[in-house]
C-alpha cells in the first residue's frame, strides 16, 4: 500500500516528494474522472486549495495530454490598473489574482499577511 499524503491530522506533508507524489496521483484519478463524467457539451471546472503546480497546472497539462476532446475555456479577471496612485490594497489585490502557469487560467494566491489590531 502507498504510503498515505496526509498526516493523521489530515495535514499534507509538502515537503515529502513522495506524498506530493500520491497528492498528484490522486488529483489526476479526480479529473479524469470527472471529465469523463461530463455530459457532451458539458464543463469542468478544475480547482484545488493547494498553492502547488504540481498538483494545478501539471494536472490540467496531463489532461489535456491524455484526452484529445479536452481543453481549456479561457478566464480572466479584471484586476486593478498599474496606475501610480494605487493604494496599498489595490496593489496587494493584483498581485491576489494573476495568471495562471496556462494560458487562459488564473490563480488566487491567499492574502498572509494581516492588518494588526491596534
Amino acid at each position: 500500500q502507498a504510503p498515505s499524503a496526509l498526516s493523521k491530522s489530515g495535514i499534507s506533508k509538502l515537503g515529502d516528494e513522495a506524498a506530493m507524489a500520491d497528492l498528484v496521483d490522486l488529483q489526476r484519478r479526480l479529473i479524469v474522472s470527472g471529465f469523463r463524467l461530463l455530459k457532451r457539451g458539458g464543463t469542468l471546472v478544475y480547482s484545488t486549495c493547494s498553492l502547488s503546480e504540481e498538483q494545478n497546472e501539471g494536472v490540467v497539462n496531463w489532461l489535456l495530454q491524455q484526452c484529445s476532446n479536452a481543453f481549456i475555456i479561457p478566464v480572466s479577471f479584471n484586476t486593478p490598473s498599474n496606475g501610480s496612485g494605487d493604494t496599498k490594497e489595490k496593489e496587494e489585490e493584483k498581485f491576489l489574482i494573476s495568471e495562471g502557469g496556462i494560458a487562459g487560467t488564473v490563480r488566487f494566491r491567499p492574502k498572509l499577511n494581516y492588518p494588526s489590531s491596534n
